[in-house]
């Protein structure tokens, strides 16, 4: 998972556990890049770092973007992608005729479009042909939000398609050994226990020899 404005970085590397990649997902928020722009290519670039150590048969990238790239070299990085095996599946969101980028809350509500630092309404203008380039120059396909809807349902089928890898994983439990407070304590309890208990016998005693001592004179 990798988000990306005018950087990129990756937000969670690739893993078997999904519950962590969505947990990742949800951190992302408009303005979390302090970055301004897009840069298309650097985020493919960083892609192709995150699958450097991946044994899998089939890499498919998503792509997530209104493809207005502001900055770096698209077609290189998609070169790139080519050479180390990736296809990319860019997903265009978006209008051509543009559009504000809306901020969201914690529950998905709209609170406000995103502004410049002049306070202006940011705009976005969907560019297909530069995704159509990535597309075609990685073996991928171009999928387009059309007004509120967006049918992925061919990309799932091309997805489930292609040729699948096993990757086993294993499992590692680390101990660190606690026991020493709980052993501490426990000696400690054992010395008063042995402390108290053996201070009335000795009181017994004596009183004995008290009032053997007495008969005695």
């Amino acid at each position: 998972l990798i988000a990306f404005a005018g950087a990129s970085f990756v937000e969670c590397p690739l893993t078997l556990d999904s519950r962590a990649v969505r947990m990742f997902l949800d951190t992302i928020r408009v303005g979390l890049i302090p970055a301004s722009g897009t840069d298309i290519g650097g985020a493919i670039d960083d892609t192709i770092r995150a699958f450097k150590t991946s044994k899998a048969k089939t890499k498919a990238v998503i792509l997530i973007t209104d493809g207005e790239n502001l900055t770096g070299d698209v077609a290189r990085a998609a070169n790139d992608a080519r050479a180390a095996g990736l296809n990319i599946y860019p997903i265009g969101i978006g209008s051509e005729a543009g559009a504000p980028i809306p901020e969201v809350d914690a529950d998905g509500r709209i609170t406000g479009y995103k502004t410049d630092g002049k306070g202006e309404t940011v705009m976005t203008r969907l560019d297909t042909e530069t995704l159509r380039t990535v597309a075609e120059i990685t073996g991928g396909a171009l999928y387009t939000s059309q007004g509120e809807s967006l049918d992925l349902s061919e990309l799932f089928d091309i997805l489930k398609s292609r040729e699948k890898t096993d990757i086993t994983s294993m499992e590692f439990t680390e101990y660190h050994e606690r026991y020493q407070p709980v052993t501490a304590l426990a000696l400690l309890i054992l010395l008063l226990e042995y402390i108290y208990s053996s201070r009335p016998l000795e009181l017994e005693r004596r009183d004995t020899f008290y009032y053997g001592s007495s008969r005695d004179r």
